[in-house]
Formats: C-alpha cells, structure tokens, sequence
C-alpha cells in the first residue's frame, strides 16, 4: 500500500489510475476481455502520453485494452489540476475540480457527474488492485480533450489549464487565470464553492498557498513570477469568509522578493508593499503600519516577521533588513548591528544581484533573543547571529 503525497496528503488514494477510452484506437483484432499482468506490462513501453505539447510520465505507464488506453487516475487528475479521493465506506472515487464533481464505483457502466448519472463509454474496472474509468467520458467532464495518434502510439491530452490549483493544510484553492473566480475547498476534498473574485493580472509562474483560520476565514497568498529573465514579482492577498472576499491587496516587487507574513495570531495580515493591515476573524481592521513611515524610506517593503513588540520588514531597492520597535516605533538597520564593517560595506555598494544584505531570519527563542543567520561573501562560511530586543 502507499498513499499518494501530490494528490492530496490525506486521501488514501494509492492505486488509483484511469482508463483512456476513445474511439477505437486501433484496427485488428482487440486483446483478450481481462487485462492480464503480462499484457499490461507488454503495452506499457509502447504508449506515450502527451499533455499540450509536452510528455508526461505517469507513475505507471500507459497500457492497452480492447482498444482503450489505460492511465494513472493520480497522475492525470494532479496533472489536469483536480481532486482525487477515495472513500473507502462508499467505495467510491471523486474528482473534484471548479464546477464539477464526479463520482464512479468500480465495476459501474454509470457515472455520476454534478448528480446526474451519466452513462460510460466502457465499464469501470479494477486491474491488478486498480480503479479504471473511460477516458472520454473524464476528459470531456473535467474539460480536457483526447486524441490518438496510431502511427507514434501516442495518447495527446489538451487542456486549457484554466484553474491554477493550490492550497495548505487540508484546503484546497483553485484561481482561474483569466477571470480571477476563487473557488475552495475544506477539507481538501470536499466540493469546490465559489468565494469570490480576485483582482489578478496573472503572467507567467503562478503558486498559491493558503491558511484555513480559527474563525472559519480563510487566507489565500498568491505569487505570479514574470518578465525575463523573471525578475518580476506581484504578490496578491485576500481573506476569504462566508464564501466571498472580504479585503484583497497587491505588492509588486522587482529583482528581490522574499515570501511575506500573511498571518498573525491565527489572524488575517495583508500587505500591499506600503501598509501592513490586521484584520480580526470577521475580516474587521484592527490595527495599519505605515511601512514608509516606519521603515523611512519611500519604497515597497516585505514584511519578514509580526510580533506584538516588533516587526521586521524589508526595503524592496536598498535591501536592508530593518528591526521596528513598536514600543516608540523606532527602526534599526540590523547590519549596522550584526555584520562586521566589511560586510556592512558590501551589504551597501554590492549589487549583485541586488543592493541589501543577506541577513535571514530564523526565529525568536523564548527570551525574546531575535536569531539570524548569514553567509559571508568573504569567508564563504554561514554563521548565525543575536540581537537582543532594547
């Protein structure tokens, strides 16, 4: 047994694969009605997948029967950007994707697709301990096409890749490139529900992480890499509560970028380079930092780390990584602090790749000591490095 990590980390979903059913692949006569073991393994070299243009290998390769061709479920939902769970009370497997749920037991000649039973192009089997369905029928629910290529023995799959598909621990966020739409879903497997629009202009590498909080709300962290040679990137938040969005922001950033705080205290926490934001758990402002004002410099700033004593943010252009005591709002340039003058003078005048120091904050031990750590330019060694709260 295994269980599948891409898919979902806490589905038992090991062995599930999916059947290629198309047209009749091939002329001649079809290979005997059960899929022995020596007949898969014979067709498996033999069959390559494509998708858009691309080769894709699955876990297991590609086999075929009765003129189908069989896939992993697990590679291709994860690959196609959807859901795959198996509820073993049921014995049932869901794919689970924007606007469509579908459902097929093994040995089922019926689907269910939104709640409505949809006759298969070929019965749902299991092969050597493995879920199989029509790949016409899958393509066509989840919006992916399929085509054959009898001469290359080549299997090319085509989908839009509308959806970018993210998320966190047991929550599951799909964001469609073009229009923005949110969908969500908690647990990761339940049914996707639409929460709302985001204000996105999304380019190229996009990646999304998610929060599910306390009250109920959740936070999504959207970053889009762009430009050549990707020096580009935008930096969206939202809190999601009740299914819509309550409060969104953007930051842009260029050449530096370094993953911001977008939570505190199981809170909200959104930032748009220039303010910090708080909300509480019904999406209601509790507290604003004007990073211009604290940091002192008229830049877009990264938010490394929140405390109720301090923050510790970050000029986007100069670099340099600055301690705000929130007791009187005073800032320290912590390279002054930890670095020795060379360092200091390198953190200052280098630009390669940027202007800034590499100080890298690794946490606050129990005693409120701020602890960091860096790589010297000059020794080539990592040390790690204090500071004491004043």
């Amino acid at each position: 047994m295994r269980t599948t990590s891409r898919a979902a980390s806490f589905a038992a979903v090991w062995g599930l694969a999916v059947l290629l059913a198309t047209t009749p692949l091939f002329n001649g006569t079809a290979p005997a009605a059960a899929a022995s073991s020596a007949s898969v393994q014979q067709n498996k070299a033999s069959i390559s997948v494509t998708l858009n243009g691309n080769e894709f290998t699955p876990d297991s390769a590609p086999f075929m029967e009765r003129g189908s061709v069989y896939l992993p479920l697990r590679d291709i939902g994860e690959l196609l950007g959807t859901i795959v769970y198996w509820d073993a009370s049921s014995k049932t497997v869901s794919m689970t994707y924007p606007e469509r749920v579908i459902k097929v037991k093994p040995g089922a000649v019926e689907a269910e697709v939104n709640g409505k039973q949809i006759k298969l192009t070929a019965p749902v089997k299991i092969v050597n301990g493995r879920v199989y369905v029509p790949l016409r029928f899958f393509s066509e629910a989840i919006g992916a096409g399929v085509d054959w290529n009898g001469s290359k023995r080549t299997v090319a799959i085509t989908h839009s890749a509308e959806y970018v598909k993210g998320g966190g621990v047991n929550l599951t966020i799909w964001l469609n490139r073009k229009t923005g739409d949110i969908y969500t879903a908690y647990p990761f497997e339940a049914v996707p529900v639409a929460s709302g629009k985001l204000n996105v202009d999304l380019q190229e590498f996009v990646n999304i992480e998610a929060q599910y909080l306390n009250g109920g709300g959740i936070m999504v962290y959207v970053t889009d890499n762009y430009g050549e040679p990707h020096i580009h990137t935008a930096v969206y938040t939202a809190f999601i509560k009740n299914k819509q969005i309550v409060k969104q922001t953007k930051a842009k950033y260029f050449q530096r970028f370094e993953r911001n705080v977008y939570t505190y205290n199981g809170k909200p926490a959104l930032h748009d380079g220039k303010t910090l934001t708080l909300l509480d758990e019904n999406g209601k402002v509790t507290k604003e930092y004007n990073l211009q004002e604290l940091g002192g410099k008229d830049e877009v700033y990264s938010v490394l780390a929140i405390s109720d004593n301090y923050l510790l943010i970050r000029p986007n252009t100069t670099g340099l990584l600055t301690l705000i005591n929130l007791k009187d709002n005073s800032a320290t340039l912590l390279y002054k602090e930890l670095l020795t003058p060379e360092e200091q003078e390198y953190s200052e005048r280098n630009d390669v790749p940027y202007y800034g120091d590499e100080l890298n904050f690794a946490g606050e031990s129990p005693v409120g000591t701020l602890n960091f750590s860096y790589h010297s330019p000059f020794s080539g060694k990592d040390r790690q490095l204090k500071y004491v709260m004043k």
